[in-house]
């Protein structure tokens, strides 16, 4: 692991990268107002017209072996799929491949878990019900474009690999059950 001065030293200058780089997204171009942590390699950046978008940095991007598993190819389509179908995704505004950075939409404040626990768990049943119909509504859109979404999967976790590992695995259980 890096030495704690290392990740503040990665973290600042994500934060100059995005400040400088992120506003070009936007009509007019506003300043960036504020850069906020998300989540590990996840930004919230501000504008001083009160716009906001998320960025997020795909930093094992770099060691993609095809190009049609390069991840930000990878989740642009899938984004873009998801999003023809009427999926509840943010819109992918736009990518910075020589970075690893991709660019989406803000969709709010608030997490489920803020909801649920805004009103101590009132309308808890509404909002998980719009929550599965919108993952019932992704994994139909996967189904329906399975064709296309199976080549961008890498090799060491497709279909088959799996298939071997979960075969691998039950031999394994099967031979520790034995040796009990």
């Amino acid at each position: 692991s890096a030495p704690a001065g290392d990740s503040q030293v990665t973290a600042w200058l994500a934060e100059e990268y995005l400040q400088r780089e992120a506003p070009r997204l936007l009509d007019g171009q506003p300043a960036a107002r504020r850069v906020d942590v998300l989540a590990e390699d996840v930004w919230e950046i501000e504008f001083a017209d009160g716009r906001k978008l998320v960025a997020k940095q795909q930093v094992l991007g770099f060691l993609a072996r095809r190009p049609s598993q390069d991840l930000l190819a990878v989740e642009e389509k899938i984004l873009g799929l998801l999003s023809q179908d009427g999926c509840p995704v943010p819109r992918h505004l736009g990518s910075d491949r020589a970075e690893q950075f991709i660019f989406l939409e803000h969709v709010g404040e608030r997490t489920l878990d803020d909801l649920v626990q805004e009103d101590g768990g009132a309308s808890s049943p509404a909002y998980v019900r719009r929550a599965i119909v919108g993952l019932d509504a992704i994994d139909h859109s996967c189904s329906r474009h399975q064709k296309i979404l199976e080549p961008l999967v890498p090799d060491a976790v497709n279909k088959q690999a799996l298939q071997v590992s979960w075969q691998t695995a039950g031999q394994r259980a099967k031979e520790g059950l034995e040796a009990l």
